[in-house]
Parts: structure tokens; sequence; C-alpha cells
């Protein structure tokens, strides 16, 4: 009888064995796990007690969406279990074991407010050389809220509201994080420009001449002027075109060169041909700049030639 007893235990222990093989996979769910991509694997939130292809298939599998960067989430490892067996042919002899909850949070880069204002800043630094010694300063008029974007190198874009730079009043900002973009934002604010630019130092009637005696530099922001003067070298000599107050700013529109030949003034007439050299004293009848062709009086048989203006007070007969 006891010998009975005994070999039915025996059997009893060899079916166990049988019914639970050795070798069966366990799989553990972590308690607390931090992903950088956008979707979560199995093999992020559960362990292998060994490895081989079919582990490393069932990691790639993919269970969840990512939260947002910075962002956290909790999965039912139950739910997930379910959602494996339905999916794959693991085998019923399968272990699980490990946490019944699982935390996953996101890794994430904060870009401060100052990064966002600095790339800015950069940017109008890079096109301090297309613009006449100016000082450019960019003030928003409300600051903009730091950003938690995903783990990697960080690029941003900065692409003014308007192609004239200093008539930008909003930069909009493209955020890439390797090669991706993930976020796109417009700051609203004031572009100044601080250079020297040429003003008048009196009050000035039309036609005067500048000089050194009536005209001076002085700081302003280009930004509130179109083509302002900036070289007091360009408008010495030259002559204003209407009248203009003191301290005004001059423009390249305000000024002309002045004409080599005044109306009514007495000029000087010259013939060239050939060995032929002949002068004449003549009356112009308008005014005229260097190169341009007037219409002379000859003060001897008051008839009227075109002449070619070529120096102060001198013209020339074309034939």
């Amino acid at each position: 009888m006891k010998r009975f007893f005994l070999l039915l235990l025996l059997l009893l222990i060899a079916a166990a064995v049988i019914a639970v093989p050795a070798a069966a996979l366990e799989i553990t769910f972590k308690k607390e796990v931090a992903v950088t991509t956008d979707f979560i694997t199995f093999g992020d939130v559960a362990g292998f007690d060994e490895q081989n292809q079919l582990t490393e298939a069932l990691a790639s599998k993919i269970i969840a969406r990512a939260p947002e960067p910075g962002e956290s989430l909790f999965l039912n490892a139950v739910n997930i279990q379910k959602e494996i067996l339905r999916k794959t042919t693991l085998s019923r002899y399968t272990l699980w074991s490990g946490s019944s909850v699982v935390a996953v949070t996101r890794e994430g880069q904060q870009v401060a407010t100052t990064t966002l204002l600095a790339a800015i800043q950069g940017y109008l630094q890079q096109k301090q050389n297309s613009l006449p010694q100016a000082q450019l300063r960019f003030e928003p008029r409300s600051l903009p809220l730091p950003l938690i974007l995903p783990k990697g190198t960080l690029d941003i874009e900065v692409i003014p509201s308007n192609p004239s730079l200093l008539e930008s009043s909003r930069f909009t900002l493209i955020l890439r994080v390797d090669g991706k973009v993930e976020e796109n934002l417009s700051i609203t604010g004031d572009l100044q420009a601080l250079a020297e630019v040429v003003i008048v130092t009196n009050s000035l009637a039309r036609g005067t001449i500048l000089s050194s005696a009536n005209t001076a530099t002085t700081i302003r922001d280009l930004t509130e002027y179109t083509q302002p003067c900036t070289d007091l070298r360009t408008v010495l000599g030259k002559r204003l075109k209407h009248s203009m107050r003191a301290q005004s700013v001059l423009s390249v529109s305000d000024v002309e060169i002045p004409p080599l030949v005044r109306k009514g003034q007495l000029v000087k007439i010259v013939l060239s041909q050939a060995n032929m050299h002949i002068t004449a004293t003549g009356i112009a009848r308008s005014d005229g700049k260097h190169g341009e062709i007037i219409r002379v009086q000859n003060a001897s048989s008051n008839k009227l030639i075109h002449c070619l203006v070529t120096a102060p007070g001198i013209v020339e007969v074309r034939i």
C-alpha cells in the first residue's frame, strides 16, 4: 500500500514538472520608466529573463503613445498583458510578474524665455553687417512662455515679418529637434536700430547748398525714417530739394547734385572738331547738371543751340 502511494506521488511530481516547463519565459513589468520618443514600446515597460529573437520582437511592439515631453501617464499591466496576448502567440506557460501599474515619464528639455529672445538677438547680430553701423535691439511686447520639447539637438530658425528687416514688428521662431519641427511661434515687439544719421542744424530753404556749417550727425532710430543719410560726406556740396526744419533728419530723396550751369548764367560755348577749336559766350536758358543737354542762346547771334554741360559754366556743341 505504501508503495502504491509513493508511486502515485512520484507520478504527480513528474506531471507537475511536465505541466510547467523549466524554460518558460518570464516577463516582469517595471514600476517606473522614462522614454524619449513619441511612442511607448513593450520593451520600455517590461523586462525579459532571456534575450532571443522572440523577446527582441516582443520588445519592439508599440503599446501606447508617449505623453508630452515633461509629462507622465500610468499604464495598467493587466491591460498591456491582454493586448500582447491578443496580438501574439505566447506560450500559456509564460510567467507574468512585477508592478501592476507602470508610470511612464517622457523626458524633455526646457527652452527658456531667455533662450527664445537670445535667438532673435543672435539673428539681428548676424544682420549687422548689412546695416550702416546700427545697434539693433528688439523689445517684445509680452514675454514668450517657456517650452518643453523632446530631448535632442535644438535648432531655432528666426524669420522676420518683413523682408526689409527694419520694417519688421514680429519674428517667427521655428523650433526643430533633431531636424523635426516641434514648435512654431511668433513674438511681436518693437525693433530699434540706433545709428548715426545726418540732420540739418537749422531751418534751411529749398536750394540751400549743404555744408559742415548747416549739417551735423546725431543718434536716431533708423526704423522711424525712410532711407536716412548715415554718412555726412554723401550730402556735403549737394542742395536741398525742399525746405527743412532744424534738427530734421536728411534722407536720400531730400538732396540732389546742384547744377553745374544755372538758368540765365553766362556760359562758355566750346566747339571742337578735328583741328578746329572755337569758343563763344552764351546764356543758359535752363539749369544743367553734368552730362545734360540744355538750350543756350548765343550772345552774339541770339540763336538758340543745344549744348552738353561738361563743367561749371562750360557747355559743348556736339555736331
